[in-house]
């Protein structure tokens, strides 16, 4: 995994996105600046002081603003895990970034993957500077399939200080500026969520009789595949659960196999009565890291 960069090359590599288009390296996406002030204005809120100085027919407010933005939450694709076809799948991330005093000027993520450590820029998915959702979309593969966290938000809040006339129109302003410069590091619970990138599996199924006599047994048979550029693959070495259930009872689990190099598992059994039988396969997050996925349910008959 790549070293962190230092305080001072962060710095610049933010502020350069901040002042210029550029592309992300996680997730495409193109930076841009939101607008400096609302030309219809607006209502400051959540500032840290408010002053006013009133004359004979007009006020000018007085804000300083020394909070920090928030970032509520983090997901891709509305949460945490994406499910990838063989023809690849749309990603969006989406990064809520909150400030409804002098707002956000732009903001960055830090991704930590297996492939990738460092940080991907966003543009504006909501053009909203004080109550904006920045993010990124792209297009992802099955061979991406992995996880990643983002443990932290660069953010870079608009101003310290401003002064707005009695309409709440921009007058003057004061970049924000921290002792270390413009940028402050946002976490929050989402800081240690993983984020799962997973090929699509599917499982086909036969079964040896779909009718057998008292005390005969049964063999049903699993072949697993996932999902790989453009193709799908078989599986080997994933585990399949047998799951059975006869009448009205609930799914029982009956046996943990394993695939074999071909991508097949076969259970054999002797039915006591008409069972219904289904293979399941759960999210594996590491290796291939395969989606969980669900057979067609197989009856078999006891006569």
């Amino acid at each position: 995994m790549p070293s962190s960069p230092t305080r001072r090359t962060v710095r610049a590599l933010v502020a350069a996105a901040l002042a210029a288009v550029t592309i992300t390296a996680a997730a495409p996406a193109e930076a841009g600046l939101p607008p400096m002030w609302p030309a219809e204005g607006h209502v400051p809120v959540g500032c840290t002081t408010a002053t006013v100085s009133v004359g004979l027919t007009t006020a000018t407010l007085s804000f300083t603003d020394a909070s920090l933005p928030a970032v509520p939450s983090i997901t891709v694709n509305g949460g945490t895990r994406v499910v990838i076809g063989p023809r690849g799948v749309s990603v969006t991330y989406a990064i809520p970034v909150l400030d409804g005093c002098s707002g956000v000027k732009g903001a960055a993520a830090w991704f930590v993957s297996s492939s990738y450590t460092g940080i991907s820029f966003f543009s504006d998915l909501d053009p909203d500077p004080f109550h904006t959702v920045v993010g990124g979309r792209g297009t992802v593969k099955p061979s991406s399939a992995t996880s990643f966290r983002i443990p932290f938000v660069i953010a870079s809040p608009r101003y310290s200080s401003f002064t707005l006339d009695q309409d709440f129109h921009l007058l003057t302003s004061t970049p924000f500026i921290t002792p270390s410069g413009d940028l402050v590091m946002l976490t929050g619970p989402w800081s240690t969520t993983t984020f799962y990138y997973l090929r699509q599996t599917t499982i086909a199924t036969t079964q040896s009789a779909k009718a057998v006599k008292r005390k005969h047994s049964v063999t049903v048979t699993a072949t697993l595949s996932y999902a790989d550029d453009n193709a799908w693959r078989r599986d080997n070495g994933e585990a399949l659960l047998v799951q059975v259930r006869s009448g009205t009872s609930g799914w029982i689990t009956r046996k943990a196999l394993t695939t074999t190099s071909t991508g097949t598992a076969a259970y054999t059994f002797v039915p006591t009565a008409t069972s219904q039988v289904r293979f399941v396969h759960s999210d594996v997050h590491s290796g291939r890291f395969t989606a969980a996925s669900t057979s067609a349910i197989m009856t078999v008959h006891v006569g």
